[in-house]
C-alpha cells in the first residue's frame, strides 16, 4: 500500500497547531483511505471458471463440495435405479449414449454442488454428491414424436444436513419441475449440440430402489453393431463398442433386432424382395449362430 499524501507532506514540514487540530478532527470525521481498502478487497467475489465441454466424469468424481463436517451427514454409496423418456430423438449411436450416461452425471452432481443459496429445501440441504449413471436398458418410439426411453443405475453417495431425504428424492429432485427438465436440456445441449438440438422435452425420473430390467433387456440394451445407418442390417452387422471398430463409412449403433431377433419377420421379407442368394442366406445364419453364441455380460 502507498502512504496516503496527507503523510508524505507530513514528514517533510511540521503542521502547525491550528492545522494538526484540523486534521484531528477530520480524521474522526471521515474514515481514513488506507482503512476501507482492505475491506472492499475481502468482500470482492471470486468467480470460478466453468468447466470446459472436455470435462471428463472422472475428474468431477474426484472434486467433493467442502463442508461443515459439524453440520453435515456423510451417506456412503447407495444404488438407485430410474427411467427417464426423452422426447424428440432416438439416441441409437452408441457414443451418444456414452455422453449421455456421463453428462446427465454431471448434472445431477452440479445440481448440488454448484448451487448456493436455493429456495429449492432439497437442494439446499444436500451438498458433495457423487454419481456415476450405468444405462440397464434403452427402448425407442418411432411414431409421430421420437423418443429414447432408457433405464439406468446410478451408485450415489452425498452429504446433507438433514437425513429424512431420501436417496430417491435426491435422484429425482433435479428433473422434478418443468423449469429444472428444462435447464437439463440446455446442461445437454452445451455439451452435445447436435444430438440434443432436436430434443424437446425430458420426463421427470421414475425412480426406484431396485432394478425392474431383466438380465435379457440389459444384453440387449448393451450391446452395439456397425451399421450405414439406423435401423441396422442385422444380416451384415458386426458387434461394436464405438465407431472405431466399424468401417470407415458404418457407425457403431444400438440394435436389438440384431440379438433379440424381434424383426425376423421383416428380415425374411426383405431376404425375398431382395432375392438374395443362397450363399448369402447361408452367411446370415452364420452372422446369427455367432452372436447368439456369445458370452454377454449381465448387470452388475
Amino acid at each position: 500500500f502507498f502512504a496516503p499524501e496527507s503523510e508524505v507532506t507530513s514528514s517533510q514540514q511540521q503542521p502547525t497547531v491550528a492545522e494538526s487540530a484540523s486534521e484531528v478532527n477530520s480524521s474522526q470525521q471521515q474514515p481514513a483511505v488506507t482503512e476501507s481498502e482492505p475491506s472492499l478487497t475481502e468482500t470482492a467475489p471470486t468467480h470460478e471458471s466453468k468447466p470446459d465441454a472436455s470435462i471428463i466424469l472422472d475428474s468431477v468424481l474426484e472434486t467433493e463440495a467442502i463442508v461443515d463436517s459439524s453440520t453435515y451427514t456423510r451417506h456412503g454409496m447407495t444404488d438407485v435405479y430410474g427411467e427417464m423418456v426423452i422426447h424428440g430423438t432416438n439416441l441409437v449411436v452408441a457414443e451418444h449414449l456414452k455422453d449421455w450416461e456421463t453428462f446427465t452425471s454431471v448434472y445431477l452432481q452440479n445440481f448440488y454442488n454448484n448451487e448456493n443459496n436455493s429456495r429449492d429445501y432439497v437442494q439446499s440441504s444436500v451438498k458433495s454428491v457423487l454419481a456415476q449413471i450405468e444405462m440397464l436398458s434403452v427402448e425407442f418410439g418411432t411414431s409421430a414424436v421420437r423418443t429414447t426411453t432408457i433405464k439406468f443405475k446410478v451408485p450415489i453417495s452425498w452429504e446433507t444436513t438433514d437425513d429424512s431425504i431420501s436417496f430417491i428424492t435426491i435422484v429425482s429432485q433435479p428433473f422434478i419441475t418443468k423449469e429444472y427438465r428444462q435447464s437439463y436440456i440446455e446442461h445437454m445441449k452445451s455439451y452435445l449440440p447436435g444430438t440434443f438440438s432436436v430434443v424437446t422435452d425430458v420426463s421427470s425420473l421414475v425412480v426406484e430402489s431396485q432394478s425392474d430390467v431383466t438380465t435379457s433387456e440389459y444384453e440387449v440394451s448393451n450391446k452395439f453393431f456397425c451399421g450405414a445407418q439406423w435401423p441396422v442390417d442385422c444380416t451384415s452387422a458386426t458387434s461394436c463398442k464405438h465407431a472405431d471398430d466399424c468401417p470407415s463409412s458404418h457407425g457403431c449403433f444400438a440394435s436389438s433386432g440384431c440379438i433379440a431377433r424381434e424383426p425376423d419377420v421383416e428380415v425374411e421379407t426383405t431376404i425375398k424382395e431382395e432375392d438374395l442368394s443362397s450363399p448369402q442366406v447361408e452367411q446370415t445364419e452364420t452372422v446369427e449362430a455367432t452372436t447368439n453364441g456369445e458370452d454377454l455380460s449381465s448387470p452388475q
